[in-house]
C-alpha cells in the first residue's frame, strides 16, 4: 500500500542577482506517493531543476524560498520540514539517507584528486553503517549493476580517467547505493547509449518499489 511520501506546496524559489531578484519558481504544487514515478516536464530554463534541488536544499546560496514554501518529507511517520534543515548533520541525513540525487554533470560532483572508492566507499559508510569492507563490497556491487566491467578495477580509478558515460554510470550507482527512500534524477542518462540506459532505467525500477519512491526530473 503506497503512502504519502513528499509534499511540496506552494514552493516559490528566487535568486539575488545584479539586476534584482529573479523569480525561478512559483506556486509548485505536488506530492509523491511510495511506489511512484514522478516526471517534471519543461523548457529550457522553466524551472525544472531548481524545483528538483529545492527538495534538497541544494540551489546556491543566493537561492531565497519565499514564505508560504513548504517541503515536508515523511519518514517512519515523523515530518520532516526540508526548507527549515539548517544544521550540517540533518542535512548530511537529508541528502544521502533520505534522498539521493543524480545530477546532469558528473564532474561537477566528484573532486578530480578523490579516488572513486573513498567518494563511494565512505559515501556508503557514512549513510548505511557498513565496515569498510562491506561498503567495498557493496560499491563493487552497484558499479556492474550500472554495466561497468571490472567494477573492482574501476573502484581504484579517478573520475577524470572515465569517460562521461562512465562517469555518469558512476554517479547512478553512487545515488543507488545508499538505499535512499526519494531519488531525484535530473537528465540521468544523456551520456549513456540506447542499451545501459534501457539497463539503468530497468534497475531504477526495480528499486522504486524497494526503496519507496522516485521522483524522475527529465527534460
Amino acid at each position: 500500500m503506497s503512502e504519502r511520501l513528499v509534499d511540496v506546496k506552494n514552493l516559490q524559489v528566487d535568486f539575488k542577482t545584479k539586476e534584482g531578484w529573479f523569480t525561478a519558481v512559483k506556486n509548485v504544487n505536488f506530492h509523491i506517493e511510495t511506489d511512484q514515478v514522478l516526471g517534471l516536464v519543461g523548457g529550457s530554463s522553466s524551472g525544472k531543476s531548481v524545483t528538483a534541488k529545492s527538495l534538497m536544499q541544494l540551489n546556491s546560496n543566493n537561492a531565497i524560498y519565499r514564505s508560504p514554501s513548504q517541503i515536508n518529507l515523511y519518514n517512519s511517520g515523523q515530518s520532516v520540514p526540508v526548507l527549515q534543515l539548517r544544521s550540517s548533520k540533518a542535512l548530511r541525513q537529508l541528502r544521502g539517507a533520505l534522498i539521493s540525487m543524480i545530477f546532469q554533470e558528473p564532474m561537477a560532483s566528484f573532486a578530480p584528486a578523490i579516488s572513486l572508492d573513498k567518494r563511494m566507499v565512505e559515501t556508503i559508510q557514512l549513510h548505511l553503517g557498513f565496515s569498510k569492507h562491506e561498503a567495498e563490497q557493496e560499491a563493487i556491487h552497484w558499479l556492474g549493476q550500472v554495466g561497468l566491467t571490472e567494477p573492482e578495477w574501476r573502484l581504484r580509478q579517478y573520475v577524470h580517467e572515465l569517460s562521461e558515460g562512465m562517469r555518469q554510470r558512476v554517479m547512478i550507482a553512487t545515488a543507488l547505493s545508499t538505499k535512499p527512500r526519494l531519488l531525484i534524477a535530473d537528465e540521468p542518462t544523456t551520456a549513456l547509449d540506447v542499451t545501459i540506459q534501457a539497463q539503468v532505467g530497468s534497475i531504477a525500477g526495480t528499486q522504486a518499489t524497494v526503496w519507496n519512491g522516485y521522483a524522475f526530473h527529465h527534460s
